[in-house]
């Protein structure tokens, strides 16, 4: 892929672009996670599947510990996927220590 020249002021508009879609991205998230944590906090049949009431205390079921160990492996799973991307989507250059191949990534899922 060949570079195009561009002056300062085209290099400051892009990031400029790019830091305000990042922006945006993480308000989305944000408020979306705001929704889900107030639908939640009201509502009665999915407090008990997370929930239970012990001695007039509320406890936590596997439910809840299981959804918290799905969330970590997730977030491991997706990181160690990062290296894999198309250089620009997820860092600007891979890491040095990177050799697996395309099909490697494939075989664990990434």
């Amino acid at each position: 892929m060949e570079s195009i020249p561009l002056n300062q002021t085209q290099v400051q508009v892009r990031v400029n672009e790019f830091v305000r879609s990042v922006y945006n991205w993480m308000a989305i998230g944000l408020a979306l996670t705001g929704f889900m944590a107030y639908y939640v906090a009201h509502s009665e049949p999915v407090l008990s599947l997370l929930f239970q009431v012990v001695d007039n205390q509320l406890r936590p079921t596997m439910l809840f510990y299981g959804l918290i160990i799905a969330e970590l492996v997730m977030v491991f799973a997706l990181s160690g996927c990062t290296a894999m991307l198309v250089s620009g989507s997820a860092e600007s250059e891979k890491p040095s220590d990177c050799t697996e191949s395309e099909k490697e990534a494939e075989k664990r899922g990434c």
